[in-house]
């Protein structure tokens, strides 16, 4: 299946310097300049992030930890949740493992594995296995496609009952909207975005499946091979299928700094749900 065709609001999709003179001058100082602001890396903070505690309104909670490797890279990823008991010692729910290679990364945990195919440091491919028991177990395949920037423009997703394939718009390096088409269905993803809120962490934020919770993207932003990062992070996110009568589905996002680091955020959507992720930084 093809994504959808993406609007490339990118410096290396200008069009070629028109012939002549000062009419030529201005159209290459108008590429360099839009070009330097497409490229433009955002400058990660040093303290890595260590723990994120995620609590909702209902009373569930959980930690991530993170593990390094040499290069800086996340080795491991450990799930821990309140145990039973007065001390409410804090248990170990999960570990998924992170492992590195020139041509692909794999992931592997106690539930499965998924393998990420690499070019040049990105991943084009997917496949996972996934089994919580033996008679519930399954398979899943998949794929990544970059813009001429090198941002992540669109992926494909199938297992035995479903297939779809996402796009992803990025505007002056703002992720801006996603597209995902489900059997003619389509569902549309609109993100406001603060830009002055960087997305700067070590880790980038979209990496997190509960920070956005839409998108076929977040293994691979976590992991570092998703291809270009995006510079701001949202403020708000509107979900509604294209054509339904139904309500709109959105999320705001409050962010509580601690000077450049973010110290929370406060994700409520549109029915009053509130979730809060609390970061801590390795000293």
């Amino acid at each position: 299946m093809s994504g959808m065709t993406m609007r490339r609001m990118c410096a290396c999709l200008l069009l070629a310097a028109v012939s002549g003179g000062v009419r030529a001058a201005a159209a290459k100082q108008k590429e360099a300049a839009g070009t330097e602001r497409a490229d433009t890396a955002v400058r990660i903070l040093s303290r890595r992030v260590a723990k994120i505690r995620i609590a909702k309104r209902t009373g569930e909670c959980c930690e991530l930890h993170f593990v390094y490797d040499g290069q800086g890279r996340i080795a491991a990823v450990r799930r821990t949740e309140p145990g039973d008991g007065d001390d409410r010692t804090w248990r170990k729910d999960g570990e998924t493992v992170i492992t590195y290679a020139a041509d692909r990364v794999t992931a592997t945990g106690a539930d499965g594995e998924a393998v990420y195919g690499l070019s040049g440091g990105r991943a084009v491919e997917a496949a996972a296995l996934w089994h919580e028991t033996p008679e519930f177990a399954g398979e899943s395949a998949g794929t990544y496609s970059y813009d001429g920037c090198g941002y992540l423009a669109g992926s494909t997703y199938e297992n035995e009952n479903v297939e779809y394939a996402e796009s992803y718009e990025i505007v002056d390096g703002a992720f801006v909207g996603m597209k995902r088409d489900v059997e003619g269905q389509e569902l549309a993803a609109e993100h406001e975005n603060d830009p002055g809120r960087l997305n700067n962490l070590n880790i980038d934020l979209f990496g997190l499946s509960e920070f956005v919770c839409c998108g076929n993207y977040a293994p691979v932003l976590l992991y570092g091979i998703g291809g270009r990062r995006v510079r701001t992070l949202p403020v708000k996110i509107v979900c509604r299928w294209t054509g339904s009568a139904d309500e709109p589905e959105y999320r705001t996002y409050a962010y509580e700094m601690a000077g450049e680091y973010i110290a929370a955020v406060e994700i409520c959507d549109e029915r009053g749900e509130r979730m809060r992720l609390e970061f801590h930084y390795e000293e």
